[in-house]
């Protein structure tokens, strides 16, 4: 692996606008589940770019999870290249900081807002431990914590990370990790076939389920790490996650088209915005004296409206989030992980 000395892929203007496009998926898919939940059943034709947009936020979560593999994996490949060590205590200090605070804060907030006893705050806790992937674990925060299981995932994919660094040979790289390829196909049917709804559920939002998007991110950071060109990289990674899943195809002009100042903005501020779309969502959608029923249930006229409201207040707020909750964080000098 001829480049060992790696620059800071998560400084690329590039990644934040792929952000940007990732949590948009996200919040049009969520904003377009009142309309079509309500009416499905109903004899009103649904047009398909309508179901497109829903599963947009299944194709945006797999963005976000593309980014994470190519966003991490660098240190780590250059580690199983035989070359400098990457230090785990600086490691989970900097996905720590970048993760938690936010999160936490988000979390408390949710809790208290639905909380109807001193009791009920009890229910932070397994989400602050990232435990929400693990069924019967955690009670459900209605409106608020339903996009959460992606952060549990996220995190199974840190502490998994280092370890596979460690236990794959420097000389017997590909073909370990080969053997590892064929050993996940083979307990993919017993993933996804489990005996249970919940178990069902609980493999397609842990680690191993999505395994296919963090596979493609690290294959683009392999690719970049050798080549040293994150767009034909990330085109790559995102290609490779399309073959798989079925569910993107981007090529290099369209990447450059998407890498503009707006989709940049919104990528910085993508995180907060995730953690708080769902609530804004539910409070712009639904009438809280009858939660049941969506305020508007056709994308023409008062849904279009609710969903540009929506989007102003998640635009506010995530940007509030960011500088008060993110920015003070990442600001803060951290040790960096590669010794």
């Amino acid at each position: 692996m001829p480049r060992p000395a790696l620059r800071p892929a998560s400084r690329l203007p590039v990644l934040d606008a792929l952000r940007g496009l990732a949590v948009t998926l996200v919040f049009l898919g969520h904003v377009e589940g009142p309309a079509t939940t309500w009416n499905i059943g109903l004899p009103e034709y649904i047009p398909p770019w309508r179901f497109f947009l829903m599963a947009g936020g299944h194709t945006g979560v797999a963005l976000f999870f593309v980014l994470s593999g190519f966003l991490l994996a660098p240190p780590f490949l250059v580690e199983i290249a035989g070359n400098r060590r990457v230090a785990r205590a600086a490691y989970a200090l900097r996905r720590f900081r970048r993760v938690f605070p936010a999160y936490a804060a988000a979390v408390l907030f949710a809790v208290a807002m639905t909380s109807v006893r001193w009791v009920d705050l009890a229910r932070a806790v397994p989400f602050l431990l990232f435990l929400q992937g693990v069924p019967g674990l955690t009670d459900p925060i209605p409106s608020y914590g339903a996009v959460w299981w992606s952060l549990s995932t996220e995190v199974q994919f840190y502490v998994l990370l280092p370890l596979v660094s460690l236990v794959v040979p420097t000389r017997w790289w590909w073909p370990t990790l080969a053997a590892v390829a064929l050993a996940y196909l083979a307990v993919i049917p017993l993933g996804f076939g489990g005996s249970s709804v919940d178990a069902r559920l609980a493999w397609s939002q842990s680690v191993l389920g999505r395994a296919p998007a963090f596979v493609a991110g690290i294959a683009a950071a392999w690719w970049w790490v050798r080549r040293g060109a994150v767009g034909s990289s990330l085109v790559w990674g995102v290609s490779f996650l399309a073959a798989v899943l079925g569910t993107l195809n981007i090529a290099s002009p369209a990447l450059r088209l998407l890498n503009n100042a707006g989709f940049r903005f919104l990528g910085k501020i993508s995180y907060t915005i995730y953690l708080i779309h769902l609530p804004i969502i539910d409070r712009v959608f639904f009438d809280p004296l009858n939660p049941v029923r969506p305020l508007a249930t056709s994308w023409y006229g008062p849904h279009l409206e609710r969903a540009l409201i929506a989007a102003g207040l998640c635009i506010v707020l995530g940007w509030i989030g960011y500088r008060t909750l993110e920015q003070p964080f990442a600001s803060t000098p951290a040790p960096n992980p590669l010794t």
